[in-house]
């Protein structure tokens, strides 16, 4: 038995496992290119400094972007930050709640698995609120277009090594707005499901 068997035997199927597995590999490219943007639109690491986005965890690197994009914007850019922000932190926390979660997978036709994190059930505090992913495909796949919104995006800066800054290009890019909605959707989907089954 391998432990792609023992987790479809625990109700997760084949087709779910292969988009969690895009959706961390995305979430990876995500965060190391936003690290990208953020050295370019603060200061670039000297060679051998430790730059300052080392200890930030995804959430501080969405806000630091937030406010360094919003101070390098043109005014009728700053709500497409918001957008690529809101996208960035719907996304972030849906991996997070697989990554860090505990699922619970689904043997019921029509019905799929979940994942939580920072569970309370045993009486426990925790510092950060729980959040949960509901591990539809189709939910998984909003999910996944929005990611690819994101990266789109990203890559129309064509942020390389303290080349010019792009934040323009990326900002004007196609799909932001979806990629919010779809995002807000899929974590509104999972807080659904989420009060129904739990």
């Amino acid at each position: 038995m391998s432990l792609l068997d023992l987790l479809n035997a625990q109700g997760f199927r084949a087709s779910v496992l292969e988009r969690v597995g895009a959706l961390i590999l995305g979430c990876s490219l995500l965060e190391n290119q936003l690290e990208v943007v953020l050295w370019q639109l603060g200061k670039w690491p000297e060679p051998g400094e430790m730059p300052a986005t080392d200890k930030m965890m995804a959430s501080q690197r969405i806000s630091t972007f937030k406010s360094l994009a919003c101070e390098a914007a043109f005014p009728e850019l700053r709500p497409r930050v918001d957008e690529f922000a809101d996208a960035a932190e719907n996304i972030l926390a849906y991996r997070n709640a697989i990554a860090h979660g505990y699922p619970i997978g689904s043997f019921a036709p029509g019905e799929a698995g979940i994942s939580i994190s920072n569970t309370r059930w045993h009486g426990e505090k925790r510092k950060r609120d729980s959040q949960t992913a509901h591990l539809d495909e189709r939910v998984i796949d909003m999910v996944l277009e929005a990611l690819f919104l994101l990266l789109k995006a990203l890559h129309a800066g064509h942020w390389q090594a303290q080349e010019e800054m792009k934040l323009p290009a990326m900002l004007q890019s196609p799909g932001l707005s979806k990629a919010r909605l779809l995002s807000d959707e899929a974590r509104s989907l999972s807080a659904t499901v989420n009060g129904e089954r739990v």
